[in-house]
C-alpha cells in the first residue's frame, strides 16, 4: 500500500549568529513536488490537489496559517512563511482539492534554534475531509 504519495520538504534557515532575541524569526522555505523513496518516484504535485495549507502551532505563539494555489502540477512549488523561533512548534500540511476537501495530510515538531534545519513532512492519502470541520 503506497501511504505516502507526495512529501512537503521544509527548509528552515534562521540568520546567522545572533541569539533569539536578536533575530526572533525564522526564515521557511517551503518546497512541494519532487520526492523519491525506495517504492515510489514522485515528480510532481497530484492533480487532484490545487491548494496547499500550511498550519503551524505551538503553545507561546499564534497559529500561523498560510494557503497556497497549485497552478502548474508539472513542477515543483517554492515559497516562504515567517516563524517565531521556540520549541515545539507544530507544523501540518493540509493538501486539497477543489471542492474544498482535505485529501492529503501531514505533521512533524521542530523546535526553532538552529541555524539551518530540514524538516520532512510525509503526506499521506486521507479520508476527503471538508475544511470546515478542521
Amino acid at each position: 500500500m503506497r501511504l505516502l504519495i507526495f512529501t512537503v520538504v521544509i527548509i528552515l534557515l534562521a540568520s546567522c549568529g545572533g541569539t533569539i532575541e536578536e533575530y526572533p524569526y525564522s526564515t521557511v522555505y517551503i518546497s512541494f513536488g519532487t520526492q523519491e523513496t525506495d517504492s515510489v518516484s514522485i515528480t510532481e504535485i497530484p492533480r487532484a490537489v490545487s491548494l496547499i495549507k500550511i498550519v503551524v502551532e505551538a503553545p507561546d505563539m499564534p497559529t500561523i496559517e498560510e494557503e497556497f494555489e497549485i497552478i502548474d502540477w508539472s513542477r515543483d512549488f517554492q515559497t516562504f512563511i515567517m516563524v517565531p523561533k521556540g520549541k515545539g512548534r507544530h507544523f501540518i500540511a493540509l493538501a486539497i482539492d477543489q471542492e474544498g476537501y482535505i485529501i492529503f495530510k501531514g505533521d512533524t515538531l521542530a523546535d526553532l534554534f538552529e541555524n539551518e534545519v530540514t524538516l520532512i513532512i510525509q503526506m499521506q492519502r486521507v479520508e476527503p475531509t471538508p475544511m470546515s470541520i478542521i
